[in-house]
């Protein structure tokens, strides 16, 4: 999925700095949970 990088970056930093990192699977919610400005459907195919 095309998605900026700065969001990119962001999710992988958080991965990293936290060890796991989760999302529910609401591909409509607006952002994610510890991520406040990245849309949670980014975070889930970041993570795929």
């Amino acid at each position: 999925m095309l998605m900026p990088k700065k969001n990119r970056v962001a999710i992988y930093e958080y991965l990293f700095k936290e060890g796991v990192m989760v999302a529910k699977k609401d591909y409509h919610a607006p952002k994610h949970p510890e991520l406040e400005n990245i849309p949670n459907l980014e975070v889930i195919k970041a993570l795929q």
